[in-house]
């Protein structure tokens, strides 16, 4: 507790209350209140889509063990290596 205040659910700090917003010019009227946005009058860049059709080589079963994950087959036991 610094300086005798006791932030919490119930006395909030007053930072806390304070809210991030973006603002661009024509955002808003001349009297403060909010204008409505076409955004079908927005120009936005078409962006391609790459697709790769090549498989990824295999992760061997050692380097997911090395993160302390399970590897397990159809068939097999669950081989769990511990940290």
């Amino acid at each position: 507790m610094k300086n005798g205040y006791a932030f919490g659910p119930g006395n909030p700090h007053p930072l806390s209350q304070m809210r991030t917003e973006l603002v661009w010019e024509g955002k808003y009227d001349e009297y403060g209140r909010r204008r409505e946005v076409d955004v079908a009058g927005f120009a936005m860049p078409l962006q391609k889509i790459e697709t790769v059709d090549e498989r990824c080589p295999p992760i061997p079963d050692r380097a997911w063990r090395n993160y302390g994950f399970s590897v397990h087959r159809r068939g097999q036991d669950t081989q769990t290596l511990g940290r």
